[in-house]
Formats: C-alpha cells, structure tokens, sequence
C-alpha cells in the first residue's frame, strides 16, 4: 500500500512537471493521456497540458487516447534503463493488450532533460546529475464504448532511486523487487 502511494504521489509530481513551463519539451502528440493507475488524464495540445479530468470525468471527444505512466529521477542512464526496472502489464476487459518485459520495455520514451528535476536537487544536491524523465505509452485503438482497464506493476530486481531519500535508513530511496496491482477502472471512450 505504502508503494501504490508513492507511486500515486509521483504521478501527480509529475503531471505538475507536465504543466510546468520550464519542462524541457517531450515529444507527447497532441491528445488525451490518461494514467493507468486510476484513470485521471490531461489533455496535451501544442506542447503544453491545457486540461485535467479527475478519475472517471468525461474525456473530450475526437482526441487520440494514451495510457500513460512516467517516471522521473537523476542521471539520464538510470532513467534510460527504467523499462528493465518497472515492467507494467495491461489489460482491457480482462485480454492481455501489454504481457511481457519486452512488450512493456518498448512503450518507455526516450528520456528527456528536465529542469524542475534539476533545480530539485535529489538526495545529495552535491552529485551535480540532471533531473530527466521519460514516458510509457500505450495507445487506445478502440472504438467509443466503456471499458474495464486494470495492471500489474513489477520491479523484477532492486533499484534505487536518487530523487528521493529513504525513510527508514540513510541515502536514496530503495525499491525491491515484487508486484503490485492497480485497476480496476473504466475507460470511457466518448
């Protein structure tokens, strides 16, 4: 439970750093993208979010749809090796549409500089690494309707994570190996 919330409150961190003018420029299209989590979205047009739905609000029509995590830290290799650390399966109405690391691992984006992460700092501003994120995305190819999405998340190894400091020892925030659910919640395609 612990682990879903941090993941839920990196999310929203995130979808600040989406807003944020000083983001250094990610090459999202122009659409709806909604987290796979819990369903929450934002719409991204011309290279900026230009809307916000909380989980369950309706979508505006004629967008292309993403489902979409991200995940941002220090050091650009770390975050470029993010797709053999977290492995996300998907599914929509129960059929596997994500079911692999090597599915998983091909929807990670390339990373990209960021310069919130930068003024941040991580857990020993002395380090001197750049802040960076990088996207998963699934696209939506499914006709209006409504959906079930659901998923499991996996850490298949430890890892560490330099933008964040441990509660419960000294230096970087640790993630072990395991699996979480998440889902379900419905897709309304308008």
């Amino acid at each position: 439970m612990k682990r879903l919330l941090l993941v839920l409150v990196l999310a929203v961190a995130l979808l600040g750093l989406l807003a944020a003018p000083a983001f250094a420029q990610p090459q999202l299209q122009d659409g709806v993208y909604m987290w796979i989590y819990d369903g929450s979205w934002f719409q991204w047009s011309g290279g900026e979010q230009v809307l916000f739905g909380d989980p369950g609000t309706s979508i505006p029509a004629g967008q292309p749809v993403w489902l979409v995590t991200a995940w941002a830290a220090y050091g650009r290799g770390h975050v470029q090796s993010i797709g053999n650390a977290i492995v996300e399966t998907l599914y929509i109405d129960g059929e596997p549409v994500v079911d692999s690391a090597a599915a998983s691992r091909a929807l990670w984006s390339i990373p990209y500089s960021s310069v919130n992460l930068v003024q941040g700092g991580g857990f020993n501003p002395n380090s001197r690494i750049s802040g960076w994120v990088a996207f998963w995305t699934y696209p939506v190819t499914l006709d209006p309707g409504t959906y079930e999405v659901s998923g499991t998340e996996t850490n298949p190894h430890p890892f560490t994570d330099l933008g964040l400091v441990a509660e419960n020892h000294p230096g970087p925030m640790m993630y072990t190996a395991g699996s979480y659910d998440y889902g379900p919640w419905e897709l309304v395609l308008p």
